[in-house]
């Protein structure tokens, strides 16, 4: 049987891509024999409890004991008495990275080795991987597919240690020990070490005021937060250079998306600084931004309303004169304008009472558009009126007014009356059936969909059940059929 040295070797040997003083690193950080190797997962793995299909093994004093379910998740070992937090895993694993700033490389190369020992079926396995220094992944050279890992990755100290002082020498001017200076509390060495190889411009920013957006990168990495931290903040050895916008725009005190924001407002609409300092003053929530633009985007005759210094001064002005608070006031100008601009009506856009002009303008829509609809109703009830039908008893009406429907709607105790407006647009089809002898007392309410009936029920929407109108409603379907009515109308 060949000697795990010799393996570990030759799987080394086979990455083509490596270069040989680099493999030399690489072979000298694995564990030779399977003893050390054992030891090397179980001493740098996570402290848990391993457990593989009815075994369990407990990571302090590495006994591997059949148990049964209940006995793996007790959170203590059976064998040493431990406490020991349940973390199920088949794989006993550890990470080693090393850096290489060698002089006969292009440029400094992170590299990850991966170590994983099955203690089941006694399986070795070995995985190396390099840091994708564009993307900050690590990347599998096999296959080259993106392997996704936390950079919060469990570490030999003395590795880390090693690694972060050949990285001190390579990038001198990397900000890494002001970094380290000023974040006392909550501090990822090894993160800001990659994230200054992918984004030089860390430096700039971690000794002004923009440490805040590093600490976010380094609190919460993810690619979404990259791709905005790369739209903000280019490269460059001057703050000037680095930010996208001018530097009144990049509120410190911002998130990185709050200054994404930030940036496209001020892309799209130039607003003065003055303008804009008095924008992120407003305090306005993610809904009130996006009806503040929608203000923005407001035409008359195709004229725009406000342009954005217009509209912030407006808001000022009535929250200091009206007492309208900002929150409230984008709410009422973006109904009013809306309401104007449907009424074809000139806004006043510098109104000395907004409340007022947008009551007026609600009373004066309401007016219209309850026009519109009566007239619509009013056609629609013409269109039916070939729908109504009568034998010896009973008589189908349509309701020729939007009144006669709210008047079904309280004498017969149902919601018919809030059907106006379905009624008027064509969605629903109502009708009325009386008996002859009360023709004027509400019966059964009626509402058709197409050619279905979806509704018909008396006072109080109880069922139908007597014979007579259920009969009566059966031959009325038929004689629509027998005229072809429900076809020409469903079409």
């Amino acid at each position: 049987m060949k000697a795990l040295k010799e393996t570990i070797q030759e799987y080394i040997d086979s990455y083509s891509n490596i270069p040989d003083f680099i493999k030399e690193k690489l072979f000298n950080l694995i564990p030779h024999s399977e003893d050390e190797f054992i030891k090397r997962c179980l001493d740098e793995a996570p402290r848990g409890l391993w457990v593989s299909g009815d075994y369990v093994l407990c990571p302090f004093c590495k006994k591997i004991e059949k148990s049964s379910k209940e006995e793996q998740y007790t959170g203590t070992c059976a064998k040493c008495g431990a406490i020991i937090g349940g973390y199920q895993r088949e794989l006993v694993c550890c990470s080693e990275i090393i850096f290489s700033n060698d002089s006969r490389l292009s440029m400094p190369i992170f590299y990850k080795i991966n170590c994983e020992y099955n203690f089941i079926s006694k399986h070795i396995k070995v995985k190396i991987y390099m840091l994708n220094q564009s993307e900050g992944i690590f990347s599998d050279f096999v296959n080259e597919t993106a392997q996704y890992h936390s950079l919060n990755l469990k570490r030999n100290t003395s590795s880390e240690e090693n690694m972060i002082k050949d990285f001190k020498s390579t990038y001198v001017h990397s900000g890494y020990d002001f970094y380290i200076k000023t974040e006392k509390r909550i501090c990822y060495p090894l993160d800001y070490c990659l994230l200054y190889i992918r984004y030089p411009q860390v430096e700039l920013l971690i000794k002004t005021k923009y440490s805040k957006v590093i600490q976010e990168l380094l609190y919460h990495p993810s690619i979404s937060l990259e791709t905005m931290f790369k739209r903000n903040f280019k490269q460059g050895t001057k703050l000037k250079e680095v930010l996208t916008a001018p530097e009144w725009v990049f509120d410190p005190k911002l998130t990185l998306a709050e200054m994404n924001d930030a940036r496209i407002t001020y892309t799209k609409y130039n607003p003065s600084k003055e303008s804009f300092e008095q924008f992120l003053e407003l305090n306005l929530r993610k809904n009130e931004i996006k009806i503040f633009k929608q203000i923005l985007a407001m035409k008359f005759h195709d004229n725009p309303l406000y342009t954005f210094d217009k509209l912030i001064s407006y808001i000022g002005r009535c929250d200091m004169y009206q007492a309208i608070y900002p929150y409230d006031c984008v709410i009422i100008l973006r109904d009013y304008l809306n309401m104007c601009i449907s009424m074809d009506t000139l806004p006043d856009v510098n109104s000395n009472s907004l409340k007022r002009e947008h009551d007026i303008a609600a009373r004066n829509f309401n007016l219209i558009v309850d026009k519109i609809i009566e007239d619509n109703f009013i056609q629609k009830a013409k269109e039916l009126k070939i729908y109504e039908y009568e034998n010896k008893k009973y008589k189908v009406l349509v309701p020729k007014t939007p009144q006669e429907l709210i008047n079904e709607g309280k004498n017969n105790r149902n919601c018919v009356g809030s059907y106006v407006k379905s009624f008027s647009e064509g969605n629903s089809k109502i009708f009325f059936i009386r008996d002859k002898k009360h023709i004027d007392s509400s019966y059964v309410t009626l509402e058709m969909r197409g050619s279905c009936i979806t509704q018909a029920y008396l006072s109080a929407n109880r069922t139908i059940t007597d014979k007579p109108t259920l009969d009566f409603i059966a031959e009325w379907q038929n004689h629509l059929i027998n005229k072809k009515i429900i076809r020409e109308h469903s079409e």
